[in-house]
């Protein structure tokens, strides 16, 4: 998050944190531990308390409960939805959604942006001058094609990065 002069030494000056979707993706897997077999479908009633450093290494307690369903429910009752409450004490919480398969996409919205025009910046200029202030594991953004008053156009990429893509 901070800029720091040329040939600063240290790491942790800078400020490195965990991006929050990557803590939603952590609290996901925990979640699944719970119920094997399931795929996340959504989170419910996201909370962020503070910041999780990168640098120096944290250590952090997950917990995880089963609030809604029965773990064995997933071979007997096709559609059902698990809601599991989890934390990373101090720093994040919430409720994830589980399901046994994913909901079917909606349709594109072909509805046009209104007064759509062509971006005056690029996507590699959007993190370059930290329009955005994600680390390379996290600049999905690959071209802004087209802004308007209400909406932008461009493409993504699907990253390694945990949490990457919902970023």
């Amino acid at each position: 998050f901070y800029r720091q002069p040329a040939g600063w030494q240290s790491v942790e000056a800078l400020f490195p944190v965990v991006p929050m979707t990557m803590l939603l993706a952590i609290m996901g897997r925990a979640a699944q531990e719970l119920v094997p077999g399931t795929v996340i479908v959504g989170f419910d009633d996201v909370r962020a308390l503070r910041w999780l450093a990168a640098a120096p290494p944290v250590e952090a307690t997950i917990r995880a409960k089963l609030v809604q369903g029965e773990r064995d429910e997933l071979e007997t009752v096709p559609g059902s939805l698990w809601r599991v409450q989890v934390s990373i004490d101090g720093y994040a919480k919430t409720t994830v959604l589980l399901g046994g398969g994913y909901p079917t996409p909606p349709e594109p919205d072909p509805t046009p942006l209104t007064a759509e025009r062509a971006s005056d910046i690029s996507a590699r200029t959007m993190y370059d001058d930290r329009w955005m202030f994600h680390g390379p594991g996290y600049q999905g953004v690959t071209e802004l094609t087209a802004v308007a008053e209400d909406g932008i156009r461009g493409q993504l990429a699907d990253l390694p990065a945990p949490g990457a893509l919902l970023d």
